[in-house]
């Protein structure tokens, strides 16, 4: 099983916790070590294009991607859940509305 680390902080929390133990030997291994082959990608809850369509006291908030349109230039959303996800989203800003 790969798992993927951020070297940058277990190299800190290696010399904070470990600092008697920690050398520069073991800070050239850690950098040494071959970058994971990953994409950044954003969850739905977190990007900016998804948003509600459904406002109603009667249904529960349904939520899609506006990140596609079709060929008149009209956005067309796609029902998605929280956690999905794609290389294609974009952060939405702090506090932005979904």
């Amino acid at each position: 099983m790969t798992k993927y680390i951020n070297a940058d902080k277990l190299i800190k929390d290696l010399r904070d916790n470990a600092a008697e133990h920690f050398n520069s030997t073991v800070n050239s291994i850690i950098i040494a070590q071959p970058s994971a082959d990953v994409v950044e990608v954003v969850r739905c809850k977190d990007c900016k294009y998804y948003k509600c369509f459904t406002k109603s006291r009667y249904f529960a908030p349904n939520k899609a991607c506006y990140r596609q349109k079709d060929n008149m230039g009209n956005k067309i959303g796609f029902s998605k859940s929280d956690n999905d996800f794609c290389s294609l989203g974009e952060r939405r800003e702090n506090n932005a509305e979904i």
